[in-house]
Parts: C-alpha cells; structure tokens; sequence
C-alpha cells in the first residue's frame, strides 16, 4: 500500500511542477502580449487541472485486452467473453 500512496505522491508532485512550468509560460506570453499562445497555456493547465488521460490498448482478437484495462480500473467496465466484444474503438469514462 506505501508503494501506491508514493506514486501517487510522486505524480501529484511532478503534476504541481508540469503545472508551474506552464503558468510561468503562459506569463511570459501575456507580457509579449502574445495572447494566443498564453490561452493555449491556459488550456494546457484546464486540462492538466482535469486529471484525465487517454490510454490506447491495441492488439489481436482475444489477447486481453479488455480484461487488462478491467484490471488496470479495479471493475469489470468492458466486456469480455468468449466472443470478440470490441471489433471497433471502445471507451470508458470515469465520473465522479
């Protein structure tokens, strides 16, 4: 249980400093009265404030695949089976 409350330590860390990094960008671009750019920075930091990701798993039939991101979420959200379920692109969504 240590080992996950680090990582999580670590990400949120390294999540603060990505965070930092972007704001001291985005005042650089306000002062050049680049406003452009400075609202990229700022929809970098909206989407960095989100806290989601996408993650692509890719592979031949009946390799895993959905049990794997079941694992990686701790439920069953995707199907899986004897069958081929997911023939085109599947997602899930967590809200809370």
């Amino acid at each position: 249980m240590s080992s996950e409350i680090d990582q999580l330590r670590s990400y949120t860390l390294a999540k603060q400093e990505i965070g930092a990094l972007v704001r001291s960008v985005k005042q650089f671009f306000q002062a050049q009265e680049q406003r452009e750019k400075a609202e990229q920075c700022q929809e970098i930091l909206v989407h960095l404030a989100e806290d989601r990701f996408n993650l692509t798993v890719v592979g031949q039939f009946k390799r895993g695949k959905s049990s794997l991101m079941n694992a990686i979420v701790g439920r069953e959200v995707l199907p899986t089976g004897l069958r081929p379920w997911c023939v085109s692109p599947s997602g899930a969504r967590h809200d809370e």
